[in-house]
């Protein structure tokens, strides 16, 4: 099974997936996906929202307090995914949504709940014509799916 990845901030009690948004969530893809983007964005921005927190990137088994972390942070996924549509586009995004059903559900879950109302025009392209039909499928093939809502995401 190995190791995943996480970032996670212990400051503001957050956290998303080092492949939240495509890529892998081992070890060498860290730098080397979407969500080290949004990472880089979360601290480097000038109004940063983790800028000057106390962060980490954990492993989901060389953290004793993993299941804690869970219980307790929130899974900003939903977050990230809109903070990077918002400032790149919805190329990359849209690229990894055939190989990632965790992140097309989450992303069809933003749209089908108005989250996403301001990039609905956008996405939905990405999200194929039958998309409904697929994330209801996805949503029955996939028990343990958990769609995240929103917690700080603003337009800019």
């Amino acid at each position: 099974m190995g190791i995943y990845y996480h970032y996670v901030n212990h400051s503001k009690k957050e956290w998303f997936a080092t492949d939240s948004l495509g890529g892998s969530p081992r070890l060498r893809s860290l730098g080397y996906t979407p969500a080290s983007r949004a990472f880089h964005l979360l601290l480097a921005s000038p109004h940063g929202r983790w800028l000057g927190d106390s962060i980490a990137i954990l492993g989901d088994d060389s953290e004793g307090d993993w299941d804690l972390i869970q219980e307790e942070y929130t899974d900003i996924q939903a977050d990230v995914i809109l903070m990077l549509i918002q400032k790149d586009g919805t190329d990359e995004i849209c690229s990894n949504l055939q190989e990632k059903n965790n992140l097309f559900m989450q992303l069809c879950y933003l749209v089908i709940t108005g989250q996403a109302k301001h990039f609905t025009r956008d996405i939905e392209p990405c999200l194929g014509a039958e998309y409904l039909k697929r994330y209801g499928r996805l949503c029955k093939e996939t028990p343990y799916f958990s769609p995240k809502d929103l917690t700080f995401f603003k337009i800019e």
